[in-house]
């Protein structure tokens, strides 16, 4: 069983709009994000073992290679340094720190560290119609292995859980 597409809509509007980092591609790229990384809310622990947890997967282990980045890294290496955002978070859902439970069981949380992770991007969102674009991103951007989860697959996955 997954979310309901409309109303995981509607949360991460909710959840985002009051401190503006809503957007329509945001919002297409954290449903996207949501379909491929968990069926959109159907496993909410990476099947195998995996480090990743909650709705988007986030793996709470420091990077590799330089690549990835984790729910720590968004905290030890962009948050720490922008207070306004340690302070939105916290208006949003009561964090002000670090803290990996929140990750696995506060779905506010879990979009905001997801929006977080593609704010740090530099490259701009896609558009909300272009879901090559949309699965590229996330495989650039959000995918850390390589081996595993592929632009194609995102589309399938976007087209079966997030448009039905």
């Amino acid at each position: 069983m997954s979310f309901h597409p409309p109303q995981l809509r509607e949360l991460i509007k909710d959840t985002l709009r009051p401190i503006n980092w809503w957007s329509e591609e945001s919002e297409e790229q954290l449903m996207g994000t949501a379909a491929q990384e968990t069926l959109l809310g159907r496993y909410l622990k990476q099947l195998g073992g995996g480090p990743g947890v909650g709705i988007f997967s986030m793996e709470d282990s420091p990077p590799r290679n330089g690549k990835i980045f984790t729910h720590e890294d968004i905290w030890d290496n962009f948050l720490y340094f922008r207070p306004a955002y340690i302070e939105r978070i916290r208006f949003t859902c009561g964090v002000a720190d670090y803290h990996p439970s929140a990750l696995q069981g506060d779905l506010r949380y879990q979009i905001l560290m997801a929006r977080i992770h593609y704010l740090r991007v530099p490259e701009r969102l896609p558009a909300v119609n272009d879901l090559i674009g949309q699965a590229s991103y996330w495989d650039r951007y959000f995918n850390i292995n390589p081996d595993k989860g592929f632009p194609a697959e995102y589309k399938k996955n976007y087209k079966r859980y997030v448009k039905g």
